[in-house]
């Protein structure tokens, strides 16, 4: 093999290291920049659903479930709409 093809085929080499170098970086970046569950929020979306099926037509104080569960206040309101918690048409704050 003479020195040009040698020439080509470690360039085109470099250049398929450089692009699966690059990809996986890329990836890698991805993977560990995707957040992780708070096993602390999952606890507290299982202990409020487990309580709104013991009584589903009980209506319940939304300070008093972040106090139960421990979750500060507006936070609370996600955990509620990802267990599916609706609030009272009546009243304007819940």
């Amino acid at each position: 093999m003479d020195s040009g093809w040698a020439g080509a085929v470690g360039t085109g080499i470099g250049a398929f290291i450089g692009l699966v170098g690059g990809l996986a970086t890329t990836w890698m970046n991805s993977y560990l920049a995707r957040p992780k569950p708070d096993a602390h929020q999952e606890l507290a979306k299982q202990y409020l659903a487990s309580l709104f099926e013991s009584d589903p037509a009980a209506w319940h104080d939304v300070d008093a479930l972040a106090n139960m569960v421990g979750i500060q206040f507006p936070a609370i309101w996600g955990v509620l709409l990802e267990i599916g918690a609706r609030g009272s048409v009546n009243n304007g704050r819940y």
